[in-house]
């Protein structure tokens, strides 16, 4: 039965996805307006029109005159760029101040900044105070110990700034570190980043912020493990690259290689083929002797990978190997994914001991890289394991894949994909050493985590169906695992096709079972 194989990323499969940084946003020309206010040039598009009400207009000029400390405007400019829901004070402070202390508000950047430009101190000495000011003048609502900027103030706001405020940069720096940290760090109220990121994006022209921005929004339905969003977003960035830009450039690439990851999780293999073809096309055209064309060769071998075409796949991660050894030397990350790339395909075709050696070299890296408590260590843990279990070293298996799990479990939760790819392979080397019980317990968790995840008919959906039903059969569950296998090949059919190596294999499982049932047919 299949084993569900955890294949890596290659090299910078996904990094289009993974660059922000806040110096992306920084030091673009800014120049002055007739009212002392601050504005970046060539970023805006112009908000249709639109003009002020003479009720907007007494409103700005009261602001002008009303808040008169400017530190309370940057916190307004906060708000304005904020979805229009209620805030905790101590969630305001987090996001746009990350270098809070007792000392004050002045050491957040973003407000420094604004402080500096307009030649000007604060006569408030903590946000709290600021806050409370701004509600005793009315600029701000307040209830339970939450903050809401009134409708007709944000409108105002907006008007006045085109999109929210010039100052908006240093909010989405400070968010990109609240949410995110570290690369592989637990990411936290990626809703409320969600809402601000779509808020943004229809006011930006197409550029260096416009494509930092959507990528950064990309990264949070991934993370959100939200994958037809993030596949909607990077059509619709596609779009937007090859109207501005055209086919043969950087930018296409990266987002057609990004498209094919998407799809092969998705489980759309046929689009994840087209894709995974066309950004090797482009690398072939744009990269010579560059990191990026064994990027796209892993992307196209993985593809290669779940349509069942292990020669080919074989061939193209040979060719990224030999290209990330060449330009990065045998310990860089990109060499360990490549490593593993082409030992899973000798998995499937049986040569376990060069799988073996490869895997080893990608654990020891993985780790002398990163530490023990890193996804990719689980990555190469649970590849390794299964080549054990294939090799009959069951215990030396488990034993990996439940580090691999625990691993997995820390890093990304109870319901991400990873913990039920690593429950399923436990499950499966539990199987083998004849605990039934404790790997049918995996299972139903695996499949019941990807029914969450995906769709019904998703590959990964079928594959716990298929795993869960072999166990069931030697439970004598007979009835249960006939229904899991009709299940699962009525999916290989549609997604994979008849002649995808595992459809064949449940096919004959569907017969035995069919005979035991049915004896005297």
């Amino acid at each position: 039965m299949p084993y569900e194989s955890t294949f890596s990323q290659g090299g910078q499969t996904s990094g289009m996805l993974l660059t922000f940084r806040g110096s992306d946003l920084r030091n673009r020309g800014v120049r002055s307006n007739r009212n002392g206010g601050v504005r970046y040039s060539g970023i805006y598009k112009n908000k249709g029109g639109e003009e002020y009400t003479p009720e907007q207009k007494v409103l700005w000029r009261l602001m002008q005159y009303g808040v008169a400390d400017v530190a309370e405007e940057w916190v307004l400019l906060q708000f304005a760029a904020m979805p229009a829901i209620e805030i905790a004070l101590e969630y305001f402070k987090n996001l746009v101040l990350p270098e809070w202390s007792r000392e004050g508000v002045f050491e957040a950047e973003g407000l420094s900044n604004y402080l500096e430009d307009h030649s000007a101190e604060s006569e408030r000495s903590t946000l709290e105070e600021m806050m409370q000011a701004l509600v005793d003048k009315g600029w701000l609502e307040a209830a339970g110990g939450s903050y809401m900027l009134p409708e007709s103030i944000r409108a105002c706001i907006e008007l006045r700034f085109e999109t929210y405020a010039a100052y908006f940069v240093e909010l989405i720096d400070a968010l990109h570190l609240s949410y995110f940290g570290e690369e592989y760090g637990k990411v936290m109220g990626n809703a409320l980043f969600v809402a601000h990121l779509k808020g943004l994006l229809p006011y930006l022209e197409y550029g260096e912020v416009y494509l930092t921005l959507q990528r950064l929004l990309i990264k949070t339905y991934h993370d959100l493990v939200n994958w037809n969003e993030e596949e909607k977003e990077l059509k619709s960035l596609l779009d937007q690259v090859e109207q501005n830009e055209g086919k043969w450039t950087e930018n296409y690439w990266n987002v057609c290689n990004s498209l094919s990851d998407c799809f092969r999780r998705i489980g759309n293999f046929t689009a994840a083929d087209h894709f995974s073809q066309v950004q090797l096309e482009v690398a072939q055209k744009i990269y010579v002797n560059h990191p990026n064309l064994a990027v796209a060769q892993s992307e196209r071998g993985l593809v290669l990978c779940e349509l069942g075409d292990y020669n080919r796949a074989e061939q193209l991660f040979q060719l990224a190997l030999d290209s990330d050894l060449h330009n990065f030397g045998s310990d860089h990350p990109n060499v360990v994914s490549s490593q593993s790339n082409l030992a899973i395909v000798y998995t499937d075709l049986e040569d376990y001991n060069r799988a073996v050696q490869l895997l080893q070299l990608a654990l020891d890296s993985a780790l002398h890289n990163f530490g023990s408590d890193h996804p990719s260590v689980a990555r190469s843990q649970s590849n390794l394991a299964r080549v054990y279990k294939e090799l009959g070293d069951y215990s030396r298996a488990a034993q990996l894949l439940q580090l691999a799990l625990d691993n997995d479990l820390r890093n990304f939760g109870s319901d991400h994909p990873n913990v039920a790819r690593n429950q399923s392979n436990l499950a499966t080397v539990y199987k083998e050493l004849g605990d039934y019980s404790r790997a049918a317990q995996l299972l139903q968790l695996a499949l019941d985590s990807n029914l969450r995840n995906f769709d019904p008919d998703h590959p990964n959906v079928a594959w716990s169906r298929s795993n869960l039903a072999v166990v069931y059969y030697d439970l004598d569950r007979l009835d249960e695992a006939k229904i899991l296998w009709e299940q699962a090949l009525q999916t290989i059919e549609k997604k994979l096709g008849v002649n995808h190596p595992h459809y064949a294999g449940i096919v004959s499982w569907l017969d035995d079972v069919n005979e035991k049932l049915n004896p005297s047919n």
